[in-house]
């Protein structure tokens, strides 16, 4: 969504490892291009259809659209033909690698709750992107090892930061755990078993994932200024969540369908936009479906077991 006199660029980045071009390009790119240009504010997406890709998405005065585009046709061009991958595979759907295009977006409005919660999401966005970029920033580099310790860290900052009842955080994960994403897992697998497969790897992991969400929550109750990461995504959780308890009780949360498992309150409500937040954080990280089903598996030990959240 836009405010008058801004608009949304949108740029689609075929490149067959995405992980290289997050480090090596996006960063850098986005790095400069906020110093030098009015960005109020830009998220990524990872993408596999039609082909390996980042979508960019910046937000821009109209004035400014002619120029920015310049700088990044500029950038792009020049990292691209320096760094040239090669796909794994090609298919007739694909679309060239190692170019750009730019593509209308269409924001997904009600699946976000309506016109009102798209903008906050948008920049919730931003705020994820930012701590995801950061984290890549400061690895070597990037594995789906690394995605998945780091996925939990943020889930323990997320679940930190927002207000939600009890019977919410089930029904999320609920939603979580009963999904395709699941379904992925158990193809991948070749199992429908595939409850029995992530607690046998969750219990060989659990000291590790234990230690990691206990680090992020002395982080959080101290008030620790380092990692500076930690305390920015979960300041801008907080903002978040205020706004969408604004935006609910003025009655502006709006989706497109009913619900089989979320109820019409303001907890509720939350929960199910959240889950799609955590869906696209795990799509930044670089977790695919079936990662994303462990994952989900393995936040929900955490939460039964009262340890994702600080007690007072």
């Amino acid at each position: 969504m836009s405010d008058n006199n801004k608009i949304w660029i949108s740029l689609y980045i075929f490149y067959q490892d995405l992980n290289f071009l997050l480090k090596e390009g996006l960063i850098p790119f986005v790095n400069h291009i906020c110093e030098t240009e009015s960005i109020e504010k830009y998220f990524f997406i990872r993408y596999n259809q039609e082909g390996s890709h980042i979508r960019l998405r910046m937000y821009v005065s109209e004035n400014d659209k002619a120029q920015i585009e310049e700088k990044t046709n500029r950038f792009f061009s020049k990292f691209l033909k320096e760094n040239a991958s090669t796909r794994q595979f090609d298919h007739a759907d694909f679309r060239p690698n190692n170019t750009f295009s730019y593509h209308e977006y269409i924001p997904e409005i009600y699946r976000y709750g309506g016109e009102k919660a798209i903008l906050e999401a948008e920049h919730h966005f931003f705020e994820s992107s930012k701590a995801v970029l950061s984290l890549i920033d400061n690895q070597d580099s990037w594995d789906i090892g690394i995605a998945q310790a780091k996925a939990i860290q943020l889930y323990t900052i997320f679940f930190n930061a927002v207000e939600l009842t009890d019977d919410a955080i089930k029904k999320m994960m609920h939603i979580m755990n009963n999904n395709h994403w699941k379904r992925r897992a158990m193809e991948i697998a070749k199992t429908n078993d595939i409850d029995t497969i992530f607690s046998n790897l969750y219990a060989r992991q659990k000291e590790i994932i234990e230690r990691s969400v206990g680090l992020v929550k002395t982080i959080l109750a101290e008030d620790e200024i380092e990692p500076e990461w930690v305390k920015l995504f979960h300041e801008s959780l907080v903002k978040t969540d205020g706004e969408l308890d604004r935006i609910f009780s003025n009655g502006e949360i709006v989706f497109d369908s009913e619900s089989n498992i979320f109820e019409n309150n303001q907890s509720d409500a939350k929960a199910r936009i959240y889950v799609s937040y955590l869906h696209m954080l795990n799509n930044r990280l670089g977790l695919n479906n079936h990662d994303e089903s462990y994952m989900a598996f393995a936040l929900n030990e955490l939460i039964n077991s009262n340890l994702i959240r600080i007690t007072s």
